[in-house]
Formats: structure tokens, sequence, C-alpha cells
């Protein structure tokens, strides 16, 4: 079991290192299941230990941020439209977003996730 639990744990902190803006901070963005997730694996010092300067939920109320967001989530339909959201009409809730699903996306999701907003394909 622990060969998993350190499986999993590598995982998430390849994600999360691979994720470098220009100024060094990032904010983490998960929902209920990739947060249980995190949390089965790695504390939050570890994360908070990667650049990350704040987690947030993505159902929750959020302010907007000026550093750049690492998208940790489950592949829903209420997950995608929550991202679209976050960076439309005008509203620009983060500096750059970058995406990780914690599942495989269906086809019917990509489509309607696929947009481009100042440079960034989302």
């Amino acid at each position: 079991m622990a060969s998993l639990i350190t499986a999993v744990r590598s995982k998430f902190l390849q994600a999360i290192r691979s994720v470098n803006p220009p100024g060094r901070w990032k904010v983490l963005v998960v929902d209920e299941h990739s947060q249980k997730l995190l949390g089965s694996v790695l504390k939050q010092f570890d994360i908070l230990e990667e650049n990350v300067t704040l987690i947030e939920s993505i159902s929750s109320h959020r302010e907007p941020q000026q550093f750049e967001a690492l998208y940790l989530l489950m592949p829903t339909t209420q997950n995608v439209n929550r991202i679209i959201k976050d960076f439309s009409d005008g509203r620009q809730q983060y500096l750059g977003a970058h995406l990780f699903f914690v599942d495989g996306m269906l086809s019917r999701l990509t489509s309607a996730s696929t947009f481009i907003e100042d440079g960034y394909v989302v």
C-alpha cells in the first residue's frame, strides 16, 4: 500500500512542480474530490512548499488573483463550466490557467472546455 501512496504523491507533486509561472507563485484550485485525494497523500505544508500561495475551492466564491492557477479537478460538466466562467465575460480570475484532471476527460467535455483567451488555451 505504501508504494501506491508514494506513486500518487509523486504524480501530484509532478503536476504541481510542472507549473512554473514567471512570478514564481501560483494558486491551486481544487474540487472536493481532488482535495480529499491530495489530503490523503500530501500535507498542506508540503503543497505550500511548492510555491503555492493559496489553495482555493472551485465551488467557493474566489476573489480575482494576480497569480497563475493550477486547476486540479475531476472532469465534470460543473467544473468545466466553472473554469470557463473564470475567464468569460471580460473576467480573468487568474493570470493564467493550467488544467490537470484527476480522471480521463469525456470527449463531450473537451469541446466545451476548449477556447482561447489572451493566448491561453483552456
